[in-house]
């Protein structure tokens, strides 16, 4: 199967200054001539994997929509009638290279803000009710037709209905309608509702992005910092006389406890270095595990210099910060971060730019002993893959 293109006529500057978390776009033929890359066998086939998250919603209306997890028996899908349900699976992009493939297209957003890619199989009549997310999501139309409703901006507030543990909305009132066919797509912000209801059997693709919440991110660097702390790191204070009242917390007390906790978390590079691992944890964990026999420096150097490539596990994610010009480089892979000295910048950059790494970067990395040495703990780990 051919790798598929963007239209050249979808504007990416224009998009990005008037659409990019502003307001639902609709983009016919996006992809020209797009062709499904997974088939609904396929699809069908990941459900029944313990390590894909899949889901089954069967019903044409909410008082009567029931929801399963997955995973699935083959029997369970002999059994479901020709209209009136959808399956829907996770990380895609992960398991099947022609959908990674299709991620790649999406690639003038920053890199770790793309989560996956969800594919979702709809019998006629199917949906899954009106409902929006928190995050950005761009629909991709594969074979068959699919409607769209566009709703208004919801909140948390807004009220859902109880539909087996679906998050559907109370109240929706459409302000646009779209009819999808193969290669068309739909961009809807965060919290804009959306309601898709196919018109005969069909396949769609969600390009999803990482919006982590305020909740999220505090647990998490916390949770980092705690880490980092040692056990002598203590509250302390320069008590100089009795306190005058029993059972009083003074508030020179509580300053000096609240000081000490700023302290501790205003670092800067801490919160880079943090932030990077978590933009990089990989969806699915397990998915990433590398070679029976890890490869030598040996095997590795006549592996590259007789042509192998060299390509990105595509459930890893790699990314990279530079502190300041000229600087240290974080790079960050899978949840780690490696610290790379000004010279050796380029090894980011070079890994993060394409899904393989470039003959010229090849010829480089094995001119570069450091870079080498990434390149053989990367390949061991499961990061990179060879062939």
């Amino acid at each position: 199967m051919s790798i598929p293109e963007l239209n050249s006529a979808f504007d990416v500057q224009d998009f990005l200054a008037n659409y990019w978390q502003k307001k639902p776009l609709y983009i016919p033929q996006l992809i020209p001539g797009f062709k499904d890359p997974i088939s609904p066998e396929e699809l069908a086939g990941l459900a029944m994997e313990a390590d894909c998250e899949s889901r089954l919603l069967e019903g044409t209306e909410p008082d009567s929509w029931k929801l399963s997890q997955g995973p699935f028996t083959e029997s369970r899908f002999t059994e479901l009638p020709d209209d009136g349900w959808t399956l829907l699976v996770q990380a895609v992009d992960q398991w099947n290279e022609p959908v990674f493939d299709l991620k790649q297209l999406f690639r003038f957003l920053p890199q770790w803000r793309i989560e996956d890619v969800m594919v979702s199989f709809a019998a006629n009549g199917a949906g899954v009710g009106p409902h929006f997310d928190y995050y950005d999501v761009f629909l991709v139309q594969g074979s068959g037709e699919r409607n769209w409703q566009i709703g208004p901006k919801y909140s948390s507030k807004s009220k859902l209905k109880n539909c087996s543990g679906l998050s559907i909305l109370e109240e929706f009132e459409a302000v646009a309608d779209y009819t999808l066919q193969a290669g068309d797509a739909l961009y809807v912000p965060p919290q804009y509702a959306h309601w898709g209801k196919s018109q005969q059997r069909s396949l769609c693709y969600s390009i999803g992005c990482r919006a982590p919440s305020a909740a999220e991110i505090l647990e998490g660097y916390s949770d980092f910092m705690i880490d980092r702390c040692e056990p002598e790191d203590r509250y302390t204070d320069p008590l100089t006389q009795m306190p005058k009242r029993r059972g009083e917390i003074d508030t020179q007390s509580v300053s000096n406890s609240f000081r000490k906790l700023v302290e501790t978390i205003d670092n800067e590079e801490n919160y880079y270095r943090w932030f990077g691992q978590f933009a990089t944890r990989p969806k699915i964990q397990n998915s990433i595990s590398g070679p029976e026999q890890p490869y030598t420096e040996t095997e590795l150097l006549a592996d590259l210099t007789g042509g192998a490539v060299i390509a990105i596990n595509p459930s890893s994610r790699f990314s990279f910060l530079e502190l300041k010009p000229g600087g240290k480089t974080l790079f960050f892979v899978d949840g780690e971060s490696i610290d790379l000295a000004p010279q050796l910048s380029w090894f980011a950059h070079s890994l993060c730019k394409a899904p393989e790494i470039s003959k010229q970067d090849i010829k480089k990395i094995t001119q570069t002993p450091e870079s080498l040495a990434y390149i053989l703990r990367l390949l061991n780990q499961g990061s990179l893959i060879s062939y």
